[in-house]
Formats: C-alpha cells, sequence, structure tokens
C-alpha cells in the first residue's frame, strides 16, 4: 500500500517544530495503514494505534504551550477543538481494542481527514502570532 497520507509543503505552518512534528503525524498515521492493510494482527495494529494517540496528546501539548507564549487570541477555541479531538481518538482506540476484528479502514480514513483539515484550517491560523513572538 502506498502512503495515503503525504507531506506537503501546503501543510506546513512555517514554524520548523511544529512542521517536523506534523509529518511524524503523517509516518504515524501511514504505519496505521500499513499495519492494517499488511495483516500483521489486531494487537499491532492497536499498538500503532495507542502510538498515534499517544504521540497527538504529546504534539497537542506542545502546539498549545506555543499558542500561550505567544499569547494566541484564539487559544481556548483551539485547545477546545484538541480536547475533542483527544477524546474522540481515545475512543476509537478504546472501541478497537474491544472489538476482536482488526480497526478498519475508516478509523484510518478519519485520523487522516481530520489532521488534514486540521492543519489547513486551524493550525494555519496560530503561524502569524507564532512567527512574530519569534522574531521579535
Amino acid at each position: 500500500m502506498s502512503d495515503l497520507f503525504t507531506w506537503s509543503d501546503i501543510y506546513s505552518v512555517d514554524i520548523p517544530s511544529i512542521d517536523a512534528q506534523h509529518k511524524k503525524w503523517f509516518v504515524l498515521v501511514n504505519d496505521l495503514g500499513a499495519a492494517m492493510t499488511n495483516g500483521v494482527g489486531k494487537d499491532a495494529v492497536d499498538k500503532v494505534l495507542a502510538g498515534v494517540v499517544d504521540y497527538t496528546v504529546t504534539h497537542f501539548n506542545f502546539e498549545e504551550r506555543e499558542m500561550l507564549r505567544c499569547n494566541y487570541v484564539n487559544y481556548a477555541q483551539h485547545k477546545k477543538i484538541h480536547d475533542e479531538f483527544i477524546a474522540r481518538a481515545k475512543d476509537m482506540l478504546s472501541k478497537s481494542k474491544a472489538d476482536k476484528s482488526v480497526a478498519s479502514i475508516e478509523l484510518m480514513l478519519t485520523l487522516k481527514d481530520w489532521l488534514t483539515n486540521h492543519i489547513l484550517k486551524q493550525d494555519k491560523l496560530y503561524a502569524p502570532a507564532m512567527s512574530q513572538r519569534k522574531a521579535a
């Protein structure tokens, strides 16, 4: 299976540390897709999915600290979106672990679509404030 989630400069927020984290997200979601399609087994898929969820929490915490440092005006709204997605991702993981079937492609597509849209529509909004803080 080719990568479903391919990095492009369109996703760049022009903040190297965050772009690097977003690129890692792409790799993790692609790893999940590969695990699901290569028949590695339910436990292996759940382990990769748990890694995606853990990394998402780590990444969101980093972004939120950076937003606070630059006094990003939409911090509360952005954090709420993060919190809702974390709850959704943890719910997907719980359901996957409880179900004896392998996680579905639909789950991976949900992750891919959410992450892509979040970067393009939400993360791009904080980039100017963070860039301005770093330039000051």
